[in-house]
């Protein structure tokens, strides 16, 4: 038996239900659970190394959970770049962008579009490309690339 959480007492003298707790409610009632988690015991991992894995049941509800309300993270996949002509505005004259839009400029949708190829694109540099700096000397160009993406932060983050 699991321990009871503050928020369980505090919710359990409710009368209402929630839509939630309708839900898996019902969900407990339509799977077999435990004949399901058996079918994938066999091939789940043990945790003998590395990090412990979630409980099976756990992962079988998420699991679920996405299919039914389309959550999948195949979309996360899309690598910024390509998308990026279909984020910019008619009214957009400067872009402040991250390191993944690199290049964008020299895609082709850019280049066939007389105003998105107008645009001036100020892309964070890779951090990985910046120049040894002698310690008691300032790094200018990570200053440069640091305020490029305080403006950038604005922007997205209000």
């Amino acid at each position: 038996m699991k321990q009871e959480s503050f928020s369980d007492m505090e919710y359990r003298s409710r009368k209402k239900k929630t839509k939630r707790e309708e839900f898996l409610e019902i969900m407990d009632e339509i799977i077999p659970w435990e004949e399901w988690v058996s079918l994938v015991v066999p091939h789940y991992p043990t945790g003998k190394r590395g990090r412990p894995p979630i409980e099976i049941e756990t992962m079988l509800r998420m699991y679920l959970l996405q299919c039914w309300f389309s959550l999948s993270d195949e979309g996360v996949n899309v690598h910024d770049v390509t998308v990026a002509a279909r984020l910019l505005r008619e009214d957009d004259k400067v872009v402040y962008r991250d390191s993944a839009y690199l290049g964008i400029e020299k895609r082709e949708e850019i280049k066939s579009n007389p105003q998105l190829s107008a645009i001036e694109y100020r892309i964070n540099r890779r951090p990985g490309r910046f120049p040894r700096v002698s310690d008691n000397a300032i790094n200018w160009e990570r200053h440069i690339e640091n305020r490029k993406s305080a403006v950038r932060c604005k922007v997205e983050h209000p």
